[in-house]
């Protein structure tokens, strides 16, 4: 009798201690995932991305996104705040930060200081636009590298400061259409908005004659990358957290209005861009594919049950979500229906972890990665 007392007596501090513990997550939402794709037909396991050559490798650092000027020259971001160009005689160069430099530069801790480029356009005038996910939505004056601060992060939209940018483009009239991942969440918190599972997230554009910005849609759940039909009549969003794509008209009848594009993706969806044949590439940040490694599933398991995802929130690190990644890199190119038509893979990682942006250019697949230190590019002659 005693030690069932003994055993309820601990059983019950272990509860309330376990409730007293603080939790980033406030109101965590259910959410059931639809059963995982399998690695079938398009989406058949192959080993293209493999092919990958790794260019400037210990030169770069996290590149996530992507830009192609008309002299033949490439854009990136790098994870340490660096803007870096890849010259038309295929030279690295550097051309400014986002942020202060720090010796620190690229540990996820000194991000608001040194900057962290999520995406990165060229406008008609050869300028860069760029969405920082601690500074705000960015120009740079070529080629000086000067650094205009369009709308600082602590400024926002609509009373609302920016928390975390991350997707871009700009519209062949010039009009900046960006995303803005969660309103409570930084970057180097992202893991906790995923976890929640809530409609944090913006779409916003500005209008770089008027000076004007405004909030097309609210209520997305994570977006991130961005892409626009050929006609631009429609954008893409990809909403990483949900594993779906969503459509948000420009113009038609339908002007204002969103629909799901795709759902029940093979991974989490970074970045969308438009390939050379109108259809769509599509990097993942991590992937889910039924009865391939059913360890990397931890939000489909864990989808339906918001008490759960807290109790872990206040019992781990953060970093310990980290072997819930799936080793695993994926792009898959998308219709203009939104069927999967082909799929590149590294299902070893054994050249790249994760595909943060997948952008074509004069034939070749340049690939960015959060994980990586180098930029990785694909010739898509020998793959596709």
């Amino acid at each position: 009798m005693l030690r069932i007392l003994i055993c309820t007596a601990v059983m019950l501090f272990v509860a309330v201690v376990l409730a007293l513990l603080p939790t980033p997550l406030d109101d965590p939402q259910m959410y059931i995932y639809s059963q995982p794709p399998k690695a079938e037909g398009t989406l058949q396991i192959n080993h293209k991305l493999q092919r990958t050559r790794r260019l400037f490798e210990n030169e770069s650092f996290a590149p996530e996104s992507f830009a192609a000027d008309k002299k033949g020259n490439l854009y990136t971001g790098m994870g340490d705040g660096r803007i870096m160009r890849i010259s038309s005689e295929g030279q690295l160069q550097f051309i400014t930060r986002t942020g202060r430099h720090h010796s620190k530069c690229g540990r996820e801790s000194m991000e608001p200081v040194c900057g962290r480029p999520n995406s990165i356009r060229v406008d008609s005038d050869g300028n860069l636009f760029v969405a920082d996910a601690y500074k705000g939505l960015l120009k740079i004056l070529l080629p000086e590298g000067i650094v205009h601060v369009i709308i600082p992060a602590e400024k926002g939209i609509d009373g609302i400061p920016f928390k975390y940018l991350n997707g871009l483009e700009i519209s062949q009239s010039g009009l900046v259409y960006f995303t803005e991942s969660s309103t409570k969440f930084e970057r180097r918190d992202q893991l906790y908005d995923i976890l929640e599972l809530n409609n944090f997230g913006r779409l916003m554009v500005y209008d770089p004659k008027s000076r004007i910005s405004r909030v097309l849609v609210k209520g997305l759940f994570f977006p991130n990358g961005i892409a626009f039909n050929m006609e631009e009549s429609y954008i893409l969003i990809t909403e990483l957290s949900l594993c779906r794509i969503t459509k948000y008209y420009l113009q038609t009848s339908k002007q204002g209005q969103t629909e799901v594009f795709t759902e029940n993706l093979p991974g989490f969806p970074d970045s969308i861009r438009r390939n050379a044949r109108g259809n769509y590439y599509v990097g993942f940040s991590s992937v889910r594919l039924d009865g391939f490694n059913t360890f990397y599933l931890l939000m489909d398991y864990l989808g339906p049950f918001p008490s759960l995802r807290t109790l872990l929130t206040k019992i781990l690190p953060k970093s310990w979500f980290d072997v819930f990644s799936s080793n695993h890199a994926l792009v898959v190119e998308l219709d203009r229906k939104g069927a999967i038509v082909s799929s590149f893979h590294d299902p070893t990682a054994k050249v790249i972890e994760s595909v943060s942006d997948a952008f074509e250019y004069n034939n070749f697949l340049y690939i960015g990665s959060m994980e990586a230190n180098f930029i990785g590019s694909l010739d898509l002659a020998k793959v596709l």
